[in-house]
């Protein structure tokens, strides 16, 4: 069963559409690209220290290293290109970078961004990878 992702983002009140499946990873790295997502709206107001300490704590702790441990076992038995994802990691760490000012929300949120990419190849489905990318792509950091 291929595993399908939607992305939102609104730019100039349009609302844009574009269904990221397993061959289109390279569309999820274009709209980090265009600053479609992940841009300054995403970050400003916000307490970003508050938001680490809720990333540190339970549930959402857990429940990410559950997701990166999934993601990690069928990653090595598949052996896909890490490249377009490593592309991505990098590319993510250095956008959140020059928004904020914050390496360690960058490195949280590339870290997202790494899971998200990898598990899109793998067609690989879980909870909290989903909403951390229907977070992500409608302006919100992920948390529960």
């Amino acid at each position: 069963m291929e595993s399908v992702y939607s992305i939102y983002a609104i730019l100039s009140n349009q609302l844009l559409y574009v269904s990221v499946t397993m061959e289109s990873l390279e569309k999820l790295t274009a709209l980090v690209e265009k600053s479609q997502i992940l841009n300054g709206e995403m970050f400003a107001g916000i307490d970003l220290d508050s938001i680490l300490d809720v990333r540190d704590t339970e549930p959402f702790d857990s429940r990410w290293i559950t997701a990166y441990k999934e993601v990690e076992a069928v990653w090595k038995d598949s052996k896909p290109s890490l490249e377009e994802v490593e592309y991505l990691r990098k590319l993510v760490f250095v956008t959140v970078s020059n928004l904020t000012k914050h390496h360690e929300i960058s490195s949280y949120v590339s870290d997202d961004f790494e899971l998200i990419g990898k598990s899109i190849p793998l067609g690989h489905e879980n909870e909290l990878i989903k909403l951390m990318h229907d977070n992500y792509v409608s302006g919100k950091l992920p948390q529960l």
